[in-house]
């Protein structure tokens, strides 16, 4: 079931009825094309929607980057000696994570921890996230958001799997009107 944009939806849909010829039974054809390319990717084995797409970047050595020393000893031990192709986005499981996005990472203390992703580098197929920490200050109960602010310190960078994610959802940072940097979560957190 797809919430996509009715245009988007149905671009396939389009695209086959400007190329028919045959005006006389349209929805029919289109049918018939559309249950013709779902039995051909059933066959194929070819999955819903490709696993891992990786926009552009560079190979980095780690190692190399200045807050190495922080996030160093939570890297996976594949990592920590090779070259790491580092991207500026990666859609994985139908998701797209950008450098910047907000990630759910943890608890503490009974409240959320919220971490900024700095870095996007990709792990046999996975995504790994380097994350600054945010120090989450509580819940604005009138707007149903997290209230956080930044940690100066810049000892705190760690690396995070995809899998190790709290909530594998990105957020967003929104200034309220009194000025305090809030987090809205996609779910209510009840922690």
């Amino acid at each position: 079931m797809s919430t996509a944009r009715p245009e988007a939806k149905h671009k396939a849909l389009k695209a086959v009825a400007n190329v028919c010829c045959s005006r006389r039974n349209l929805p029919y054809t289109a049918a018939v094309k559309q249950q013709l390319s779902l039995c051909y990717r059933f066959k194929s084995n070819e999955p819903a929607r490709p696993p891992l797409l990786i926009g552009p970047g560079q190979s980095q050595d780690l190692k190399l980057h200045e807050q190495f020393p922080a996030f160093s000893l939570t890297l996976p031990v594949e990592v920590y000696n090779n070259l790491c192709f580092c991207s500026r986005w990666i859609e994985y499981k139908g998701t797209r994570y950008k450098s910047g996005m907000f990630l759910l990472t943890g608890n503490d203390f009974r409240c959320p921890v919220f971490s900024r992703n700095e870095m996007l580098v990709t792990l046999n197929n996975e995504p790994l996230f380097v994350c600054k920490p945010f120090a989450t200050l509580g819940l604005d109960c009138h707007i149903k958001g997290y209230v956080i602010r930044e940690v100066k310190s810049d000892l705190d960078w760690f690396c995070v799997k995809h899998s190790a994610l709290v909530d594998p959802m990105p957020l967003s940072l929104y200034l309220a009107a009194n000025g305090d940097n809030v987090i809205v979560p996609k779910h209510f957190l009840l922690v």
